[in-house]
């Protein structure tokens, strides 16, 4: 028996000033603008909380004094002093049901199932314009005779076969320069576009270029001390991509890598036998941050078992907390030995061997909790990254999407609020 949640029918079923007054009692005072309370979140006099009269605002409340502002569900959560976990988020809709005096729905049947939407947009314009032509300079450079040095470095140094340089399209911007911001179309950025000699790394995801970075040469690290820059673009938000999903193959396990020379060499040397991808420095955070990888949750969510391998250094263990806070299907590794992935190919260690070791054991089953899974409805509106093949579009455009556990629904709402966050800003 699966819960379906209408959350549009479900805000309307009961009126936001009902809901309020359940909790605070009658109105201070009313108006054309609305019903006032005073504001349960902060201390005042004076009534500042406002559920607005007009049709466009009635479901929704606003405190000019310390500006808190939601809806019915988010208004229930806080008085009811639920958490954002998706478990949580179902015990208000459930309430906000009694409220109106009714239960929530069930329906019988199986998610339905669909294809994973595409929610964010690369950069494009100038910006892809000047990064396409960039990268095709620095893959000439590489193959000719400027890229000697760096082909050495790639094939002696990092192990990697000719086959892998190409197919992930690497190069060399031979020269050191700055290109005006206009040419990249970031009109607003103060400082010119530095592009520092060294390896060039393109960031493609479902065939598109979405970053570019660059590890300088051993020259210019003499002055820049960072191993890798990442060319700014006029969307900072998307300047991530899962670099490795064009490669996958159905029915492979994933392995999450640090870094992209990582996620190049289990491309090469395990092939066949585990999906590579990399966020690069994406997932890396400060402690207690939640990760920030929303917009490529929809070809996370089908695994129920992730493998993570980051570095042993401070920032690497980081983001593998990070990861567990998120989901026990998070699944950290270590190599055997060496700093990284690449540094254990470099060395002598068997990367194959390793991962056959790794997903040789017997596949965890995922069981479905009591009273799960969950179905709800959710208005048309874009940047909600729902779970690959648990959603469908209704006749009426709205979304109606399946969570098979708390879990599930939590790292959606989070990925949207995230999504949403970069929209505001």
């Amino acid at each position: 028996m699966t819960t379906r949640i209408d959350l549009d029918a479900l805000k309307l079923a009961t009126p936001l000033t009902l809901v309020v007054q359940h909790y605070l009692g009658a109105p201070v005072k009313s108006n054309a603008r609305g019903a006032w309370w005073c504001c349960p979140f902060h201390t005042e006099k004076s009534a500042s909380f406002l559920v607005g009269g007009r049709s466009d605002r009635a479901q929704e409340y606003h405190c000019f004094g310390c500006g808190a502002h939601g809806d019915a569900l988010e208004f229930i959560k806080a008085q009811e002093h639920l958490g954002d976990a998706g478990r949580d988020f179902v015990a208000a809709c459930e309430k906000l049901a009694a409220l109106a005096g009714q239960s929530l729905p069930t329906a019988d049947g199986p998610a339905q199932r669909a294809v994973a939407p595409v929610v964010v947009q690369p950069p494009t314009g100038a910006w892809q314009d000047a990064a396409q032509r960039f990268i095709a300079e620095s893959q000439a450079a590489l193959w000719g005779s400027f890229g000697t040095g760096c082909l050495r470095y790639l094939r002696e140094h990092r192990g990697l076969t000719d086959e892998t340089i190409r197919a992930f399209g690497l190069g060399w911007n031979n020269i050191t320069r700055k290109d005006a911001q206009t040419l990249w179309g970031i009109p607003d950025r103060e400082k010119p576009v530095w592009l520092p000699q060294g390896l060039v790394i393109p960031g493609t995801a479902l065939k598109t270029l979405w970053y570019v970075k660059i590890r300088p040469s051993a020259d210019v690290r003499r002055y820049f001390q960072a191993k890798y820059y990442q060319i700014p673009s006029p969307d900072e938000a998307a300047r991530t991509a899962l670099l490795g999903l064009d490669t996958w193959q159905t029915g492979l396990p994933l392995l999450l890598c640090e870094g992209e020379l990582d996620c190049l060499t289990v491309w090469q040397e395990a092939r066949g036998l585990v999906n590579a991808a990399t966020l690069g420095g994406a997932s890396k955070g400060r402690a207690g941050e939640k990760l920030n990888f929303g917009r490529w949750l929809p070809y996370l969510g089908g695994y129920a078992r992730i493998l993570v391998a980051y570095d042993p250094d401070t920032a690497g263990q980081t983001a593998q907390d990070a990861f567990g806070r998120v989901s026990a299907r998070f699944a950290p590794v270590r190599v055997p030995f060496g700093e990284d992935i690449n540094d254990f190919h470099v060395n002598g260690g068997d990367v194959a061997g390793w991962l056959t070791d790794l997903t040789g054991f017997p596949k965890p089953v995922r069981s479905v909790p009591p009273d799960w899974p969950k179905t709800l409805i959710f208005p048309d509106r874009p940047g909600v990254p729902f779970i690959n093949g648990q959603w469908r579009r209704l006749d009426d455009g709205r979304i109606e999407a399946t969570f098979m556990d708390a879990e599930e629904l939590q790292i959606v709402l989070d990925a949207a609020q995230a999504i949403a966050a970069y929209g505001n800003q």
